[in-house]
């Protein structure tokens, strides 16, 4: 990750990808056995 300042529409695009990687991310741990 890049820690310089990103203008507000980027961060609240990250945000949301981020928060859909971890739904999935969290859904695949909880399929697997």
């Amino acid at each position: 990750l890049k820690m310089i300042h990103r203008p507000a529409i980027d961060d609240s695009r990250f945000s949301s990808v981020w928060e859909r990687f971890v739904l999935v991310q969290k859904d695949a741990y909880e399929m697997s056995p």
